[in-house]
């Protein structure tokens, strides 16, 4: 296994978050086929997840569900590459659910990362965490209703809801991006803590 120094291990978590989150809202499509696959998004942010827990240890319970929202994108996936169409809208609230809680502790755990090694980004994680998390919901519980109105109004509301989202998960990319170059630019000795413990040991 290759070995990664601290700041390589830091850097990696933020920028395959970045990647993941520009593949899973980032869409590309050739015919039926999305080049952009959500589900290959998911699996990057698997991957920061399994490097983030050794930081943050309540990030390893986001495994299981990261898991379970990486396969249901990838029948997603599959479905509309066959063309395949069903009536899942029940499944779909659920999955958009726990992909709420999801996304919202993802963020929580990495602002808190951010904030013990003291960059700057924390606060901005945290608030683009709050924005996202309130036009998400506004998306699950009202627009199904808005979109089968009709109304013009409606549509239009969805027409801004969906471009607010957008400018919000921009931002929250390059804010992503911008903490794997801090990391990857901080100066951390590495065994500086073991050194410690030993020489409080040998007093």
């Amino acid at each position: 296994m290759e070995y990664l120094t601290t700041q390589e291990r830091l850097s990696s978590i933020a920028k395959k978050l970045g990647w993941g989150y520009i593949l899973i809202h980032a869409h590309i499509n050739l015919g039926t086929l999305d080049i952009l696959p959500d589900w290959l998004g998911y699996l990057l942010i698997y991957q920061a997840i399994c490097l983030l827990e050794d930081e943050e240890e309540s990030a390893g319970l986001l495994k299981p569900m990261g898991i379970g929202l990486g396969a249901w994108a990838g029948i997603c996936w599959v479905m509309k590459l066959f063309g395949v169409s069903v009536n899942m809208y029940l499944i779909t609230l659920i999955v958009s659910v726990i992909s709420l809680y999801f996304h919202f502790q993802l963020l929580t755990n990495m602002a808190a990362l951010a904030e013990g090694y003291d960059c700057p980004q924390s606060g901005t994680l945290l608030k683009l965490r709050n924005v996202r998390v309130v036009m998400e919901t506004i998306s699950v519980i009202l627009l199904s209703v808005l979109a089968g109105t009709g109304e013009e109004w409606a549509q239009w509301m969805v027409i801004v809801l969906a471009f607010v989202q957008l400018i919000v998960m921009v931002v929250l990319m390059f804010q992503l991006f911008d903490l794997s170059r801090t990391f990857r630019d901080m100066e951390i000795i590495e065994g500086t803590e073991e050194q410690s413990e030993d020489e409080g040991h040998s007093h």
